[in-house]
């Protein structure tokens, strides 16, 4: 599954036990998604270490989910971190952006 930054359904072990855990990547704007690429690059090295089954699914953050949606988390994103077994998360926004400190999503 293709993401914002790339990001790919992770293969680890096959076999009829395998356990796919389910990371919501949330890269940001700014140098996000560039430093979240190099992340989904280990947390493949590790999972092919270990046999694990790990799958990536990108919500937007930050300032590029105000530019889309109007708020810097929104519901969509919300919903997929309850229902990821872990997070990958590159905090963005603020002054940099031009957000308030109001709507940062830190």
């Amino acid at each position: 599954m293709a993401g914002l930054c790339g990001c790919t359904l992770l293969k680890g072990a096959e076999g009829a036990g395998d356990v796919i855990k389910k990371i919501a990547v949330l890269s940001g704007d700014g140098i996000g998604p560039e430093v979240m690429a190099e992340a989904i690059k280990v947390l493949d090295a590790v999972q092919r270490r270990f046999g694990l089954s790990l799958r990536c699914e990108e919500a937007a953050v930050g300032g590029c989910a105000i530019d889309r949606w109007g708020e810097a988390l929104p519901a969509d994103t919300l919903k997929l971190c309850a229902a990821s077994d872990g997070h990958s998360v590159r905090l963005c926004g603020g002054a940099a952006v031009g957000v308030a400190a109001a709507r940062a999503p830190a």
